[in-house]
């Protein structure tokens, strides 16, 4: 890949999107209050295809369909966003930094020849 055809973005890093009211998990009712209790921490990232711009986004949330869920409704001109838990992010992470950079390496290597695998299907039928 060249340099002149690596596309610059933006990038936001953010703080915690604040709770709302319109949030069926925040409620003061006693099961409001146990499910709230039940939420994780996720780190949410979206776009915005218009600004090119990512944004990195922590909510605490019951699951990461909900953390993604919120974030797209606060951020409405995002396209898309994904969900980790951050207790799982994290776990990525230790593992990753007990690898020497020879398995890193060869652990990417798997990865790209597995995505040009499925982009051929997914491209020639």
């Amino acid at each position: 890949m060249s340099s002149g055809s690596l596309k610059r973005v933006k990038v936001c890093v953010t703080e915690q999107i604040p709770y709302t009211s319109t949030i069926p998990y925040i409620s003061r009712t006693k099961r409001g209050n146990a499910m709230a209790n039940k939420a994780k921490k996720f780190l949410v990232i979206s776009y915005d295809p218009d600004e090119q711009q990512w944004f990195y986004d922590t909510v605490r949330a019951i699951n990461a369909d909900m953390a993604k869920a919120i974030v797209l409704k606060w951020r409405d001109y995002a396209i898309d966003a994904d969900a980790i838990e951050l207790r799982e992010l994290r776990q990525i992470v230790d593992r990753i930094a007990k690898k020497t950079p020879t398995q890193v390496r060869k652990d990417l290597q798997t990865l790209r020849k597995d995505f040009e695998e499925i982009h051929g299907k997914v491209t020639h039928g």
